[in-house]
């Protein structure tokens, strides 16, 4: 791999932290996505399955969806994602049919992970239309710490979920997604 894009890669995914911090945060597991075409950042997300109550609500998905938008197409060929944690089958599969060039991602995700992981299928490697790049372990440790603090926050009572009330969804949107706003710092700090 060229130098350039591995320092291209680390300063993208540095992006992915800040956003899986602000799932983190919000009491979401910690999972970021940034979506890149012509080394410019075209949207960002994080996991938001408890604020939008709605299980696909994963950090690639909002983020494939989101970038879509921005695009005018679903089509999102010539760009990269970028996530803190290998994508589970749903979004694997969802990085196929938005026709991304390429998946880089962070730390492995042993239990649900689809690249390299327990829901890998061998004989589902080649897609029918479409393929990509893919590379991994990229900060992986950073991504890895995170998804560790927030789990053994959650067990010992010290991160909350917040739900909304039975019956009401929360309002679409309330998470930023600004691109040059994101510091990278991957940091974990919640302001109150």
């Amino acid at each position: 791999m060229a130098h350039s894009t591995v320092v291209e890669d680390e300063r993208f995914m540095r992006l992915a932290l800040a956003q899986a911090s602000l799932a983190f945060c919000a009491g979401e597991i910690p999972i970021g996505s940034v979506l890149v075409q012509n080394g410019e950042c075209i949207f960002a997300e994080h996991n938001r399955v408890e604020e939008l109550q709605d299980a696909s609500a994963h950090a690639e998905m909002l983020c494939l969806r989101g970038g879509a938008a921005v695009q005018g197409s679903w089509r999102l060929m010539g760009t990269t994602l970028y996530v803190t944690v290998e994508p589970c089958p749903m979004c694997l599969a969802a990085l196929h049919a938005f026709r991304v060039d390429r998946l880089v991602y962070g730390a492995v995700n042993p239990r649900l992970g689809a690249v390299e992981s327990s829901m890998r299928d061998p004989a589902s490697a080649e897609h029918a239309y479409h393929t990509f790049e893919i590379a991994g372990g990229v900060l992986a440790d950073e991504a890895s710490e995170l998804m560790k603090l927030f789990f053994r926050k959650r067990r010992n009572g010290e991160v909350d979920v917040e739900k909304p009330p039975e019956g009401r969804m929360p309002a679409s949107g309330s998470s930023a997604n600004v691109c040059s706003s994101v510091t990278g710092s991957g940091e974990h700090e919640c302001s109150e």
